[in-house]
């Protein structure tokens, strides 16, 4: 990844490879879980508008008892 890119371009470009929580964001770009929320939120609303790409939220599920939040 080039180093001119910004910390949200970066973790759009991660998110391109893979599916990642905002924890394993904040964890790889040593960044507070609430501030790589706040970059997926922006990214979220940025995608909306672009038709060639897709952002797919999956909601936090409590493994025990499926409720999702």
């Amino acid at each position: 990844m080039p180093p001119s890119l910004t910390l949200r371009q970066q973790i759009t470009h991660t998110l391109t490879s893979g599916l990642y929580s905002a924890r394993d964001l904040a964890h790889f770009y040593a960044i507070p879980e609430r501030e790589a929320e706040d970059h997926l939120s922006h990214i979220a609303r940025s995608l909306t508008r672009d038709r060639t790409r897709r952002f797919v939220r999956e909601m936090a599920e409590c493994l025990h008892c499926g409720f999702i939040f």
